[in-house]
């Protein structure tokens, strides 16, 4: 919700329907993409959808930039910013990492730890989308 109500009331009324519309698109893809994503079947697609929800948390990144170096933000509500989309990419590297960590050991997990894995997957799974409801009440 920073994003859409704080920083993009603060550009310039004719970038409306340019930059401030692309952050919006950006912005709303990343939580689309993992809530996509939690809805798929096998780990290979879940992270396929988690890989575009990063891309587009640094389209965001970027463009926020831009918007700074074209003086629509100030150093204060960029640097938040920055650091709340930071928080979101760390999170999904994690959680992408962990994935494919799990996918190349899962020839060798017996079946209980299979079992245990899911588990695993299934909280970080719903850990992403509190994190992103956080970020946007925030």
């Amino acid at each position: 919700m920073h994003i859409y109500n704080d920083l993009l009331l603060k550009f310039p009324k004719e970038e409306k329907y340019e930059l401030a519309s692309q952050v919006k698109r950006a912005a709303y893809s990343i939580s689309l993409n993992i809530v996509e994503g939690c809805g798929r079947f096998s780990d290979k697609d879940f992270v396929r959808f988690l890989d575009m929800a990063l891309g587009s948390a640094q389209e965001v990144e970027y463009c926020l930039l831009l918007a700074f170096d074209l003086n629509y933000l100030n150093n204060f509500d960029f640097q938040l910013s920055n650091k709340k989309i930071g928080e979101v990419k760390a999170t999904l590297i994690a959680l992408i990492k962990s994935i494919r960590l799990k996918e190349e050991s899962k020839k060798q997990e017996t079946e209980s730890e299979k079992m245990q894995s899911k588990k695993l997957i299934a909280l970080n799974k719903n850990n992403i989308l509190m994190l992103w409801v956080f970020s946007l009440r925030h």
